[in-house]
């Protein structure tokens, strides 16, 4: 009601009932009083309100949603003189890399679009959008859809327009459609920032086609050079290809930035340890600072793996000593590294770890350490560790079919209900249940919940244990 109040102050004001309207913004001023669409109509009814343009200025996002109640009540010239104000740069409060409205390219074509309803011509504010950058611009309302067709007919060569009206029909579910606006826009600009990002992961995504996606990825690194979920997608599908290790740390390196955002730190730091450049792993990690995330992936977790794997590399050698030192230092804090002074000791008892450590000891000789590792991993109740808890109590000689397999079937069930509801770590979920199918000898259905995790978000290092899994008879 407070939306409907806003456009009946607009149309007592826009009719000349200016007493009415400005009886009706007290009232619902006094119900509402941030909402800047009020606090736009008392402007407009002659109240003074500097902050109100600061707080615009921050989101572009802000001034559309003024716009489209002013287009919806068909007043053309009150949505335009909010489209073409130059919003002040300094006293903003926004997200980093916002766009000043007047810079964002929704913004100018709304512009032109509502100069043409208005009886003008809005060529000029079209060809102004098209020049303008298309990073962190996400259009989603229904509006911008008749306004981006509109643009797209004023001029069919319009990369920018076409790569918008794709964004939108996707976030509709129209892929195909999607992908067709832009293809058409690669080939009339094909460094379009975020362009390729987006084709890929759609091809990826919606049609499976991973090999099609790579080479998107692939050229989009020398089109959008810094963008670093073209890295994280080529990572993806070179995983889905089943490509080697070196592969993709040759694609990781191509990023032309220093320092190597943390995400791709991480994914270097694991395909490195794939491929057996332990030294080149860890010196990814000292000198530099690891944000966290929530919800997303450790650098403890990560630098530990290295580690570990490591640690078994020796001693699949027969270089004993060598991986018991290792073996000794897991989880104790490293000089010139922050990180391990704390928060080590939940990812060194977790079964995973506690198994790996076990196979560990048993190379080295160690065959009691080896069942303590053992024993605590088969502890282990969390459904997302069940597979390495069962494959730890098989080493023990204790996983009988009779106690097992009910275990193992509760925690598949598990991480298909946490799927079905959501959670933060799907791609987690997926690896375990993928193990879990294998666990319980459903090969096919295992390997196939394996694949997917590589279309799922990298949170907690699932890709590296995906391929591991897979990797595994």
């Amino acid at each position: 009601m407070i939306r409907a109040g806003g456009m009946e102050v607009a149309l007592l004001r826009r009719t000349g009932q200016i007493e009415e309207a400005k009886t009706r913004l007290r009232h619902w001023r006094s119900v509402d009083p941030p909402s800047s669409f009020l606090r736009h109509e008392a402007v407009l009814l002659g109240a003074a309100d500097e902050g109100l343009w600061t707080h615009l200025a921050a989101d572009p996002e802000r001034v559309l949603e003024l716009v489209v109640d002013y287009m919806a009540l068909g007043l053309w010239e009150d949505a335009h003189s909010l489209l073409a104000r130059r919003y002040p740069s300094t006293g903003r409060v926004a997200e980093p890399g916002t766009a000043l409205p007047q810079e964002y390219p929704l913004v100018a074509y709304y512009r032109g679009y509502c100069a043409e309803r208005a009886g003008r011509s809005g060529g000029e504010d079209f060809a102004v959008a098209s020049r303008q950058s298309t990073r962190y611009v996400f259009p989603n309302r229904p509006e911008s859809l008749a306004v981006l067709r509109r643009a797209v007919q004023v001029d069919p060569q319009d990369a920018t327009a076409r790569f918008l009206l794709g964004s939108l029909l996707l976030s509709g579910g129209q892929s195909d459609a999607a992908l067709g606006e832009w293809e058409t826009a690669r080939a009339l600009d094909p460094k379009l920032p975020v362009l390729h990002r987006n084709i890929g992961f759609t091809l990826l995504y919606a049609r499976g086609a991973a090999a099609d996606a790579l080479s998107v990825f692939e050229e989009g690194m020398a089109a959008d050079a810094t963008n670093v979920e073209l890295y994280q997608g080529a990572d993806q599908a070179l995983s889905l290809l089943g490509r080697g290790p070196e592969e993709r740390i040759a694609s990781l390196r191509r990023y032309p930035g220093s320092p190597l955002p943390s995400t791709l730190v991480f994914k270097l730091a694991l395909a490195l340890a794939e491929a057996g450049r332990f030294a080149e792993a860890e010196s990814l990690f000292p000198g530099r600072f690891f944000p966290r995330e929530e919800f997303g992936t450790n650098v403890r977790q990560v630098y530990l793996e290295v580690k570990l794997r490591e640690a078994l590399a020796l001693a699949h050698e027969g270089r004993r000593d060598e991986a018991a030192t290792r073996a000794v230092t897991f989880g104790q804090p490293v000089p010139g590294l922050d990180f391990t002074m704390d928060g080590m000791k939940p990812f060194v008892g977790s079964p995973r770890f506690q198994y790996y450590s076990g196979e560990l000891q048993a190379l080295i000789g160690n065959d009691a350490a080896a069942r303590e590792h053992w024993r605590r991993a088969a502890a282990g109740r969390d459904f997302r560790q069940t597979a390495f808890a069962h494959r730890a109590a098989r080493r023990l000689g204790e996983a009988s079919e009779a106690e097992w397999r009910p275990r193992i079937e509760a925690a598949l069930a598990e991480a298909d209900t946490y799927l079905f509801r959501g959670g933060h770590y799907p791609a987690v979920a997926t690896s375990a249940r993928g193990m879990l199918l294998r666990a319980l000898g459903r090969i096919p259905e295992g390997d196939l919940a394996l694949r997917q995790v590589f279309v799922l978000p990298d949170k907690g290092m699932p890709h590296h244990i995906a391929r591991l899994a897979l990797q595994e008879p």
